[in-house]
């Protein structure tokens, strides 16, 4: 992140809070991107789990619609 002034202007403590503060607004945007990325990874793992519990409820609603229509025929 580039300081809008000119740092030999301060004097060195000045400049080491600068720093600082600066390191700390890199860290906090990365915990933010992190924390995005985390929630887009939580949210697929989500839909994820929905889109098997969709295949096995379609699986086990043809086994049985096969089942009903075996016993049907065999009747």
């Amino acid at each position: 992140m580039a300081v809008p002034f000119m740092r030999e202007h301060f004097p060195e403590a000045i400049n080491h809070r600068i720093i600082r503060i600066e390191n700390k607004m890199s860290q906090l945007e990365l915990g933010h991107a992190y924390e995005i990325l985390w929630n887009w990874k939580s949210l697929a793992f989500r839909v994820s789990m929905e889109l098997q519990i969709m295949r096995a409820n379609a699986c086990l609603t043809s086994q049985g619609v096969e089942a009903l229509w075996g016993a049907a025929v065999s009747e």
